[in-house]
């Protein structure tokens, strides 16, 4: 691969809802990607609240073994989630809650 297409794939941030490494995120991590946004889906967006069964899954350890296997494959890499206060806490009951909004005066 070219520099220019490794420098390309960098600036890309391509967002999963799974907290997994598909093989097309490894594939994108392997080609000079450096940021991954683990996101949520529809109904989790709109309702705000995540499924139970992603609660049970995503541990700490388990975002820790994501991390350090993206790190693994593509050196310092960004990897973000998706944290709203009005809607979704991604890493539920693993941090501290997000402060409430408050109504504006």
């Amino acid at each position: 691969m070219t520099s220019v297409r490794r420098l390309a794939y960098s600036t890309l941030f391509p967002v999963t809802r799974e907290l997994e490494l598909s093989v097309e995120m490894v594939a994108f991590l392997e080609n000079g990607g450096q940021a991954i946004l683990s996101g949520e889906d529809g109904t989790e967006d709109a309702t705000g609240i995540i499924r139970p069964d992603r609660i049970r899954r995503e541990t700490a350890d388990a975002w820790r073994a994501v991390t350090n296997r993206a790190r693994r494959i593509a050196g310092p890499a960004v990897l973000a989630l998706d944290a709203d206060i009005s809607a979704v806490h991604r890493l539920h009951r693993l941090t501290a809650a997000l402060p409430t909004r408050q109504p504006l005066p």
